[in-house]
Order: structure tokens, then C-alpha cells, then sequence
């Protein structure tokens, strides 16, 4: 090589190789069989990649390994939803003392923090405190309209994703598509998550029907159950 290139030529081809080395394994780039390269973790993610393959890049909490591609490329920002030249002031803040919206018995206080109605049926953001005190917890079901996610902030809450049960700690997340089965409780004490609806829906009314039937004691039939249930979009199994 020396007989081809000085000092800093070859130095300089060091560093670019190292880079190139360090992308891959970071999954900035991609190599593809015959020496190529593509875009990795700056582009969409795909699902058909193996473990190991490509590099490390990964989506948090996946067991296995993912990569983007471009047919996946066109992703992009939604429709405009505000047209003005300048911004508004129009944010709301939550603090953290203020009472809960609702009382589910004992056991439960709901906080309503962004329902559907109020992000423009974007989503609705709950934080659900439960106590110590004895109960169930939710049942297995899941949504044909929404998703539903889980960010544990206090205590351990248990969480069914439709395969097993996990005690998941404070930060632990857990995301379920529509039609994803789920279900969680607290068997361990007292403990508090936010919960996610996207889109938004009208959970509040759910939450409120259920409070009042717990508050009056008052015995459902199993098809009063499956009323109440499929009016709120809650298939249980």
C-alpha cells in the first residue's frame, strides 16, 4: 500500500474505513449482500430482518432486530392541522397535586389529562392510580378501534400482553395495537400508570359507567356486560 499512498493518505483511509465499520454496526447504514450499502436506522423500519443481521439497530423493547428500508420511505408528517403564520398560546398543564376527575370505587382514581374530545380526537391520556386494597383488575379484551399503551410511573402493575403476564416496574412501557389482547392489575399494592387511547375515544364515559355501577353495587347480567362492553369498543375474552 505504502508504494501507492503517503502517510496521511493511508490514515485517512483507516478513518474511513473505522467510520463505515462503526455505522454498520450501529445500524446508521446497512450492508447488503455484495458489498453495498443502504440507509438503516435514519429510514423507516421493517419487520423481515434476522437477529444479528445487519447490525445492531433495534425499535426499544423489541426482542429482535429491525431495519428500514425504502419502501417504507413515504412516511411522513400528517395533514396540517393549524394554518396560522404564527403560533398560539394554547398549551394546558396538568400539575401533578390536582384532584382526580374520578373515583372507581376505593380502589381507583382517575385523572383525565388530554381526553379525546380535547386533542381533537388525537388521543386520550389518563393516569390511573390504584391502591393497596384488594380487587381485579381489568380482564383480558382488546380494541378493534384503538391502541392502547402503558407507562408504569409508581409501584408494580401487572401486565398481560395477550401471551403471558409481567411485573412491570416504574418506566417499564408496554404498547398493544388494535385487536391486540391485553389486560392488567395489581396484585403487589398500590401503584399508578398512564394509560394511552389512540385515536382519541370517548373512554371517559366507559370509566364513569363503570364507577357508577361499583359506587351502587348494582348487579349486571352477562348480556348487560357485553352491552356496556361492545358500546365502548371492549371485546373481552
Amino acid at each position: 500500500m505504502r508504494a501507492h499512498y503517503d502517510d496521511d493518505q493511508i490514515a485517512a483511509l483507516v478513518c474511513l474505513v473505522a467510520m463505515v465499520n462503526a455505522a454498520n454496526r450501529l445500524g446508521v447504514i446497512v450492508r447488503q449482500q455484495g458489498g453495498s450499502y443502504e440507509p438503516g436506522m435514519f429510514a423507516p423500519w421493517r419487520t423481515d430482518r434476522q437477529p444479528g443481521q445487519y447490525g445492531s439497530a433495534r425499535r426499544r423493547g423489541s426482542a429482535g432486530r429491525w431495519e428500514r428500508t425504502k419502501q417504507e420511505a413515504g412516511m411522513s408528517y400528517p395533514k396540517e392541522l393549524f394554518h396560522g403564520d404564527k403560533g398560539q398560546v394554547s398549551g394546558r398543564l396538568w400539575k401533578n397535586e390536582s384532584e382526580p376527575d374520578l373515583l372507581v370505587g376505593t380502589r381507583s382514581k382517575v385523572h383525565y389529562l388530554a381526553t379525546g374530545e380535547s386533542t381533537g380526537g388525537q388521543y386520550g391520556l389518563y393516569r390511573w392510580d390504584m391502591s393497596s386494597e384488594p380487587g381485579r383488575g381489568s380482564g383480558a379484551h382488546f380494541h378493534r378501534t384503538m391502541s392502547e399503551s402503558f407507562f408504569v410511573l409508581d409501584g408494580t402493575v401487572a401486565l398481560y400482553d395477550g401471551d403471558r403476564w409481567t411485573d412491570a416496574a416504574p418506566g417499564d412501557f408496554l404498547f398493544v395495537p388494535p385487536g391486540g389482547i391485553h389486560a392488567f392489575d395489581n396484585p403487589h399494592g398500590a401503584a399508578s400508570m398512564l394509560v394511552l387511547f389512540a385515536p382519541g375515544a370517548p373512554r371517559e364515559s366507559y370509566f364513569e359507567e363503570l364507577a357508577d355501577i361499583v359506587g351502587s353495587g348494582r348487579q349486571l347480567s352477562e348480556q348487560e356486560w357485553n352491552d356496556l362492553y361492545h358500546r365502548h369498543d371492549q371485546y373481552m375474552v
